[in-house]
């Protein structure tokens, strides 16, 4: 028998939200009492009618007895919170000392629409009168003060007509709070029974560990699963980021909270749209917005439409036309992409005629990187400090991370082949405050607002590769998801929870939350199989000392076996850290790298020197 969680609700008037709890499947959830300031509140018939009881209590009289008769009925009931569903008085002190309470308020900005006096019809009067473009309605925790306590779900928009009054308004978004108070609480009575929220990370690599860690850390009786995960997961399902139908059927047979489609597979299969459509909380741009990352033609095309810099270029999809203009017109260095998906390492730097031709003939031919080489871009080869720079985006606001340094070449001093990144620090080093003003003005806006007027409005975490030339600040390239390495960089830089800034991001109310990060250096190195960035043996024993705690070690490619763990990819692990100093975070991070062992492991010894 499932355990359930009993709670009270508290209102005034008619009951509307109230009954929309009744008429609820909370399957850990059970109303055992209804507490009213009115005698005459419509809340009490439908309380009587579906059994629960109901009691009045006199505002009156003094303060001290009415907390009294409240705390009374708590204890009686053996209610574990309250839920204030249009309830008109201000909980004191002595009451919220002694239970949690949560309220539901018809605004979405209850700071600017709340306080005393502000409820109802006024409310949505004063949106009106705002001449706001859109509203709905927020769940928060209660404190002493009207209408102030932290933000924990906000239903999704409602747009505010010309021709609305308050009463039309009002009804359009209390249709919203009928939805949202349920949900909130079949959530939360979920979470309280012990189990805690089932979320599914999509995604196999150290990103996804690093997420899982941050999650875990936010929710500690959450039960975190990885599809397919690594051994940094302890949960995983044995299922291909790719399978992209059986994963959704998983979700809809195991119904999980929560879905955080991680890495760049999935997303362009359109996972999220599919999860989307079962009614199953996702987080990750739809397929069409993530097509900025996984066709680099379109993005190249995208950039020149909206006018954001970048370096010029040409696309092909015939390797003659290709060669041709490589011969004939592009100067010398340059660099060809593959348009498609190539695991971070599509990107080739021709110094001459003859590299750039084979680099051709290699993608479009040999399929070195398979259809992702089917279209190819040429571009120009550009100069300058590299720079990753990350937003959280709702389709209209966006939050900036903290910046990164990526390090792609496999061995010291960026030489060797590109690889999907050998390490990072943040902040980059090559990054100057004053740049944000003109990278927000000419890049990111630009994009974001792009995005939506072609129709793909996009949510989830937008990558933005920079270089810093000689002239401005050009695009190199976009992600649609967390950069790996960048991810295990700057996640433990995050102090406000991740999961609200991902349901934010889904609901389009980031304006809302103010996202708060250490002010700290944060480095991260990867220790990587002998043969990364080829093809690399697989299975080699893992044994690993007694890391330092300030340190934490993120499995990437690992494998748990009944013989222990061993290695899986390319890159195997990543080792973290924060310090108040650059200097103090490279010391800490390289003095215990080598008490990860495994045959052929290698590392860079300069990340963060630059």
């Amino acid at each position: 028998m499932n355990k359930r969680i009993k709670y009270i609700v508290m209102a005034s008037g008619n009951g509307t939200v109230f009954q929309s709890l009744i008429d609820a499947d909370i399957p850990h959830g059970e109303i055992v009492a209804l507490i009213t300031n009115k005698a005459d509140a419509g809340a009490i018939e439908r309380a009587e009618k579906a059994g629960i009881p109901a009691h009045f209590i006199d505002h009156s009289g003094k303060q001290e007895q009415i907390d009294k008769a409240i705390l009374q009925v708590i204890k009686d009931t053996n209610a574990k919170f309250l839920f204030l569903a249009g309830y008109l008085k201000k909980l004191t002190p002595a009451v919220l000392s002694q239970t949690k309470a949560y309220n539901i308020h018809p605004a979405l900005d209850m700071h600017k629409f709340g306080g005393v006096g502000m409820y109802g019809t006024r409310v949505h009067q004063a949106v009106i009168d705002a001449k706001e473009q859109f509203t709905g309605a927020t769940i928060h925790e209660v404190t002493a003060e009207y209408d102030r306590g932290e933000i924990l779900r906000q239903s999704k928009e409602v747009a505010v007509l010309k021709t609305d009054t308050a009463e039309t308004l009002q009804q359009r978004v209390q249709e919203r709070e009928y939805k949202l108070a349920p949900k909130f609480i079949t959530e939360l009575t979920h979470k309280m029974t012990g189990g805690g929220m089932k979320i599914v990370i999509v995604g196999g690599g150290g990103r996804e560990n690093a997420i899982a860690n941050k999650l875990r850390q936010d929710n500690p009786n959450a039960r975190i699963i990885g599809i397919p995960g690594n051994a940094g997961i302890p949960e995983r399902i044995p299922l291909a980021a790719t399978e992209v139908d059986r994963i959704t059927e998983y979700c809809v047979t195991e119904k999980p909270d929560f879905v955080v489609v991680a890495s760049d597979d999935p997303l362009a299969l359109g996972l999220v749209d599919m999860l989307t459509a079962k009614k199953i909380r996702a987080f990750g741009p739809t397929k069409k917005a993530a097509e900025i990352e996984w066709s680099k033609a379109f993005s190249k095309d995208f950039m020149k439409r909206h006018k954001i810099p970048t370096a010029s270029y040409q696309v092909f999809d015939n390797c003659d036309a290709a060669l041709a203009y490589v011969r004939d017109i592009a100067p010398h260095p340059l660099v060809v992409k593959a348009s498609g998906l190539a695991l971070g390492k599509g990107v080739i730097i021709a110094r001459n005629l003859d590299e750039s031709a084979e680099a051709i003939r290699s993608i479009m031919l040999d399929k070195k990187f398979g259809k992702a080489g089917d279209t190819i871009i040429i571009e120009e080869f550009l100069t300058g400090p590299e720079v990753t720079l990350m937003a959280f985006v709702d389709g209209k606001n966006f939050a900036l991370m903290p910046t990164c340094q990526d390090h792609k070449r496999a061995f010291d001093d960026d030489q060797g082949p590109n690889t999907g990144g050998m390490g990072a620090f943040s902040p980059a080093a090559a990054w100057e405050p004053e740049l944000q003003d003109t990278v927000i003005k000419t890049i990111v806006w630009p994009t974001i607002k792009g995005m939506h007027q072609e129709g793909r409005e996009f949510k989830g975490v937008l990558y933005f590769g920079l270089m810093k030339t000689h002239a401005s600040i050009k695009v190199i390239e976009y992600n649609a998801r967390f950069g790996d390495p960048e991810c295990q960089t700057i996640m433990p830089l995050l102090e406000t929870k991740l999961l609200s800034i991902m349901n934010a991001c889904i609901d389009g109310t980031l304006d809302k939350l103010n996202i708060q990060w250490l002010n700290q250096f944060a480095l991260c190195v990867v220790i990587a199989s002998a043969e990364y960035p080829g093809d690399v043996e697989k299975g080699h024993p893992i044994k690993i000392g007694n890391l330092d705690p300030a340190v934490t070690l993120i499995h990437c490619g690992t494998k748990p076996t009944p013989d222990g763990l061993v290695t899986n990819g390319g890159r195997v692990f990543c080792v973290t850290t924060t310090s108040n100093l650059m200097s103090k975070a490279r010391k800490l991070v390289y003095d215990e790298i080598d008490k990860v062992k495994f045959s052929g492991a290698r590392y860079r010894k300069d990340i963060g020197k630059k």
